[in-house]
């Protein structure tokens, strides 16, 4: 029988799983949690896992699903591909892996996807055809390292269904079973893409040219052994829309549950994710105790029901791989310039801030993470046509930090998120390209005014005048001193 299992995306917040299961009232803790490591720079890729695996202890024995980056969002997709395939990042790799397992104490499995969300171009490893033999080699890498590290990681190759435009197939990446246990597909419900009716919403998750069926026949066709919706994003309202339940979605999460139940007969393992949604636009799933969202509650707690039923077994720790070491590694590439170092730390930051603070914050803050999209996409380390854009990074940073504007209006939170990387742009920035402040005018004074000063000055230039006069009359009178004083001494000596 089938092994299934539930759980959410992390967020970084403990709260919000417990809530989750308490609002819907899960007869059952959800089994697993999913939590990604940071790209900020190598530090970041290799330690954060660790640490965050350590932060959400509490949540144990609930299992782990890690999607995990391989080297920093600043590298060039295409470089980057190259040198790890070549073996340059392999102690880093080994090194986050052995970061994370330190935290997660037991023999249970940790569910593991490299390169995830491939599909999209929103991450600097997504994949095109070209790098589709580069990123089997690098899959075939993580999954070697990892299982010399530990033999609990079980590998998925976890793509995106939504804004998906990759004309790469699993099985273009796809690196052996040996190597690759799982296929993973993201699902998110944006209407802004599929639309606002629920059979429209699930047909287009399905059939799509990379919906959920799609997955599900390679994965078949290749003989892997589980499949995931490791993100299932439920949004009810349309976006920038307010939170209330405008659409319901019971058709389309009992929907996909009768797809994924349906295949329990041809896989070992089904499992789903939900996401646990940020704040401002983008509240998923209702994940904090509220009962904002209840016909989404009652349709997902029915589909955990059924889930719970079809469960057959306990989970296995996946096979031992045999591992084959490659070259010794060599030092990471050097750092690029620093306005291109700058551009995508700030596309990357102001990425994760997108639809967490109200307006005028989140317009903006969307106005510069696409600013700093472009001179990535123009170096290859993001999918796009750059035509028309700015591509030069220190004109995009010059951009961006214009359409931050005087940060006037957004919350403590916002302004504080982005004051230092605003500062260290403008620093960099050369004076004709640093935005200027608006010189304020001198304030005009009334018609009125005017003619009170007027009347006040020409009393002024009066007395002055009147003051001179005596003046030079006080100065010919003194003049005329020494020479009577003289003509009496004369006189007397006579």
């Amino acid at each position: 029988m089938v092994q299934t299992l539930r759980g959410m995306y992390w967020n970084n917040q403990t709260s919000r799983v417990e809530a989750f299961e308490k609002q819907l009232g899960l007869s059952r803790p959800l089994d697993l949690i999913r939590l990604s490591n940071g790209g900020a720079s190598w530090p970041d890729v290799i330690t954060s896992a660790g640490w965050l695996a350590g932060v959400a202890a509490p949540l144990r024995p609930r299992g782990l699903q890690v999607c995990l980056q391989l080297w920093p969002s600043s590298l060039s997709s295409a470089d980057a591909y190259k040198r790890c395939a070549a073996g340059e990042y392999d102690d880093n790799i080994r090194t986050l892996y052995q970061n994370l397992l330190a935290k997660v104490p037991g023999d249970d499995p940790i569910w593991h996807s490299p390169l995830y969300e491939w599909g999209g171009n929103w991450m600097n490893w997504s994949i095109t055809p070209a790098l589709a033999p580069l990123a089997k080699q690098v899959f075939r890498k993580a999954a070697t390292i990892a299982r010399s590290v530990s033999p609990r990681f079980r590998m998925i190759l976890n793509s995106a269904e939504w804004n998906n435009s990759a004309a790469v197939k699993f099985a273009d990446v796809f690196p052996g079973r040996e190597f690759c246990d799982d296929f993973g597909m993201n699902l998110y419900v944006k209407q802004e893409y599929q639309g606002t009716n629920p059979a429209g919403i699930l047909k287009a998750l399905l059939e799509s040219k990379h919906g959920l069926n799609t997955m599900i026949a390679e994965a078949k066709a290749l003989g892997v052994r589980g499949i995931w919706i490791p993100e299932w994003g439920l949004r009810p309202h349309e976006k920038d829309k307010a939170q209330t339940e405008a659409m319901d979605l019971t058709p389309v999460v009992q929907g996909i549950g009768d797809v994924l139940l349906r295949e329990a007969g041809n896989f070992d393992l089904i499992g789903y994710l939900f996401w646990s949604g940020r704040s401002g636009a983008e509240a998923y799933v209702d994940p904090t105790g509220t009962g904002k969202f209840p016909k989404l509650d009652r349709a997902i707690k029915a589909l955990d029901d059924r889930m719970l039923a079809a469960n057959g077994t306990t989970p296995t720790k996946p096979p031992e791989t045999p591992v084959t070491e490659t070259a010794p590694p060599s030092a990471p590439a050097a750092p690029q310039d620093p306005a291109m170092a700058l551009v995508a730390e700030g596309n990357e930051a102001l990425f994760s801030l997108r639809d967490r603070f109200p307006e005028p914050a989140n317009s903006a803050i969307r106005a510069m993470e696409d600013r700093l999209f472009w001179p990535l996409v123009a170096t290859g380390k993001k999918n796009g046509d750059p035509a028309g854009r700015e591509t030069e990074a220190t004109k995009a940073l010059a951009l961006a930090v214009h359409a931050a504007g005087t940060l006037d209006g957004w919350p403590a939170e916002a302004v504080a998120a982005v004051r230092g990387w605003l500062d260290r742009a403008k620093a960099l920035l050369p004076a004709e390209e640093a935005p200027q402040p608006e010189q304020p005018q001198p304030e005009q004074p009334v018609p009125d005014v005017v003619a009170t000063l007027q009347a006040q000055i020409a009393r002024l230039q009066e007395q002055l005048t009147a003051e001179q006069a005596a003046r030079a009359a006080a100065e010919a009178k003194l003049a005329k001193v020494p020479g009577a004083i003289q003509a009496a001494v004369q006189a007397a000596l006579a």
